[in-house]
């Protein structure tokens, strides 16, 4: 009788060994079990995804007759190709759930959709063993990054004559551009880069070529460390949307009050905007309506200097207490969070992670995954704002300097937390 995918799944969540994984794999391969391996590579594939949140599990007691995998795989071509979203993702899913077996359906269709087969295997198994045994057809695409290898290292292989050019150092920039035109650039490990004015010129020019409409969030502008922020409305003014607020600068976090700035070439989609803002939420509260205007009519210059003062010296002190070669963590250039990478593997996801952390230490970090980071990467959003602002503003405005016994005094948390986290990466 033909093996079940989620029975070879079964048997791989049960040895925890690397080479009974492989030979149970290979086994799997020699049975030419396409449906399998056409699911694992929906699922390892990190390009291929579904564009679903949350995907149920089935707990029936009374079973279904089952679920054929041309069925299924019809259902995630659709998502994968967006042509379910929403509701209708929702309604579908739950339609082949309830033709399929509740061992088939949580052992192997559901955790394709969520993207975690939870048995151990990840694509390199699945490659080394495809590769190995001549099975190239069950190979799963990967993404990587081409890396610079020392050239020493590979004489036999760097023959005969040469070119050489200076190699420029620079920023590693993951620019996504959105069929808007909206780009977003980050570092390798996450962080969103801001302060790229003449990329921000290139992307207009695209803009206008295209006739796109970019939407820039510059909720942070203010809180850029070097007080420099380059908005791409200097260089497209017609086809660009800013979207900013008071939450962030005014360290009036709740105080939820944000605005669009819409030029008047867009007008009728600002008043389409206006026409679904009244229909949704009919106006802001009133308290939060006088304080916005206590907040746009004052000059407010001294106060967000001193804030970028603050939070600059106690992300720099963050910072460099945690870098490790447990954590891998970006200098911060503005606002107030960071996003560590923690460089173990003895959780599964980071959220699990987080959960570790705030037992074992108090110190309460929100999980990578949370932001669109894969949930086996160990990455978390990291806070520094566990302090009386108020209080240590007051105390820096003779002395514009601050020192290691400025933040002990008044931001003992930061370093309390920071030590105690340090100490946790440490010790696993």
């Amino acid at each position: 009788m033909r093996t079940q995918p989620q029975e070879v799944i079964a048997k791989l969540e049960a040895d925890n060994s690397r080479l009974k994984k492989e030979a149970i794999v290979l086994d799997a391969m020699k049975e030419g079990l396409d449906e399998f391996f056409e699911g694992l590579k929906m699922c390892l594939d990190k390009l291929y995804t579904f564009g679903v949140k949350q995907v149920p599990t089935k707990d029936d007691v009374i079973s279904a007759q089952g679920c054929e995998w041309k069925v299924f795989k019809k259902l995630a071509e659709q998502l994968y190709n967006r042509e379910l979203t929403g509701h209708a993702a929702r309604d579908a899913i739950k339609l082949v759930m309830s033709s399929a077996t509740a061992e088939q359906w949580n052992g192997f269709y559901r955790r394709i959709l969520i993207k975690d087969l939870r048995c151990g295997v990840t694509e390199k198994t699945v490659n080394n063993v495809a590769k190995k045994n001549k099975f190239k057809q069950y190979m799963i695409p990967v993404f990587t990054c081409q890396l610079a290898q020392d050239s020493a290292k590979h004489d036999k292989k760097l023959t005969g004559k040469k070119m050489l050019e200076v190699k420029l150092d620079g920023a590693r920039v993951v620019s996504i551009v959105y069929p808007d035109g909206k780009v977003d650039m980050f570092s390798r490990n996450g962080k969103e880069l801001i302060n790229f004015g003449h990329i921000a010129k290139e992307i207009s020019e695209v803009v206008k070529r295209y006739k796109l409409i970019v939407l820039s969030d510059e909720i942070y502008s203010e809180l850029t460390f070097d007080g420099d922020c380059e908005s791409i409305l200097n260089y497209c003014s017609e086809k660009v949307i800013v979207s900013n607020g008071l939450s962030k600068w005014c360290g009036a976090g709740g105080w939820r009050l944000g605005y669009f700035i819409i030029p008047e070439a867009l007008k009728n989609l600002r008043d389409s905007l206006k026409i679904l803002a009244s229909e949704t939420f009919s106006s802001v509260s009133a308290p939060i309506q006088y304080s916005a205007i206590a907040a746009y009519n004052n000059n407010h210059e001294e106060y967000i200097n001193n804030s970028r003062l603050i939070l600059k010296e106690v992300g720099e002190y963050v910072y460099e207490n945690l870098k490790s070669n447990k954590i891998n963590i970006n200098r911060p250039q503005g606002g107030f969070y960071l996003m560590p990478e923690f460089l173990i593997t003895k959780f599964s996801t980071s959220e699990e992670m987080c959960s570790d952390i705030l037992k074992e230490t108090g110190v309460a970090l929100l999980p990578g995954s949370d932001f669109g980071f894969s949930k086996e990467r160990m990455i978390a959003r990291l806070s520094f704002t566990d302090f009386d602002g108020n209080e240590f503003m007051k105390n820096i405005k003779q002395n514009k300097k601050i020192d290691l016994n400025l933040i002990s005094k008044f931001a003992p948390k930061i370093i309390e937390g920071t030590k105690k986290l340090k100490t946790w990466s440490e010790s696993i």
